[in-house]
């Protein structure tokens, strides 16, 4: 098993690299015809903020990648085979 260390050494900048974009699309959001404020319904709006809360908690017993998985999850009840 890697320490804290050693995991914050081998990922940095691959994580970096992907916070760094998250930011981009972002300001591509913002600075978009109609804004994200024009689709505040938008499922997929919705999930993406839902999964940042999740990954700004200070929560270290939070199973942040099972709690994402599951705002992007299909939810909605199987149809029933009747």
């Amino acid at each position: 098993m890697l320490s804290s260390q050693q995991v914050l050494d081998r990922y940095f900048p691959e994580v970096r690299a992907w916070l760094i974009q998250t930011a981009a699309v972002m300001d591509r959001l913002d600075r978009a015809a109609g804004s994200p404020h024009a689709v505040p319904e938008d499922e997929r709006l919705i999930q993406f903020y839902k999964s940042l809360e999740v990954l700004a908690s200070n929560d270290h017993e939070a199973d942040r990648a099972k709690k994402i998985q599951m705002i992007f999850s299909d939810q909605t009840p199987a149809p029933s085979r009747d």
